[in-house]
């Protein structure tokens, strides 16, 4: 009788102990507070970068030359920020799917938006691409950032779409795992961060591939 007793104890206490481990787990779980910050100004900005027309074709000086500058610079700061949060805070959850699909996720669309998007816009090749103004020469390594880093450059942005053929139905099938277990921050976040990245992935980029590997 004691036995049975002190079994069905034990087995409670196990459970708890269960219980607690994963209730703390979902409580305690750090979000990427920088990175979904980031991720807000350069969605907010990105009307902004996408305006600049080309670099003027005859003149050695442009006007504009600081802000594109500080565009691209804020778009490269931005990713290499989320991705320093991204390994720091995946160091904690590298047995939580769900948590690092939102991890990954953020950062992913903070690359697209800032180091694979603002340059282009910035640099006006955009709006060359929509037919605001004629075609021209937009070589991207006559270009910043091409002229700071190079290839450095250019290598993390086609990795990058390697990277959102495998990570963006992952984090999809994630975010409704999330939502299932109503973990719903964590959904919201990776679903949301999801949508950016396709947006920006497939629009607003007219020729990209096309023009990058000029």
């Amino acid at each position: 009788m004691h036995a049975g007793v002190h079994a069905l104890q034990l087995n409670n206490n196990v459970r708890l102990r269960v219980a607690h481990l994963v209730n703390s787990t979902t409580t305690h779980l750090r979000l990427p507070w920088l990175s979904l910050g980031l991720l807000l100004l350069l969605v907010a900005l990105a009307p902004f970068a996408m305006g600049f027309p080309p670099y003027p074709a005859y003149t050695s000086t442009d006007s504009l030359q600081p802000r594109r500058v500080a565009l691209v610079l804020f778009g490269l700061a931005a990713a290499v920020a989320a991705f320093v949060e991204f390994v720091a805070l995946a160091r904690r959850s590298r047995w939580d799917f769900v948590a690092l699909a939102a991890l990954a996720a953020v950062f992913i669309a903070c690359a697209v938006v800032g180091w694979r998007s603002y340059p282009y816009w910035a640099t006006g090749v955009y709006q060359v691409g929509i037919g605001a103004f004629p075609p021209r020469d937009q070589d991207p390594k006559n270009l910043i950032p091409m002229i700071w880093i190079g290839d450095l450059w250019r290598l993390p942005v086609l990795l990058l779409y390697l990277v959102c053929y495998v990570a963006v139905p992952l984090a999809s099938v994630a975010a409704v795992v999330a939502f299932g277990r109503r973990r719903f921050a964590v959904g919201i976040i990776t679903a949301v961060s999801v949508g950016i990245t396709l947006v920006f992935m497939l629009g607003f980029s007219p020729d990209y591939v096309t023009w990058l590997m000029d």
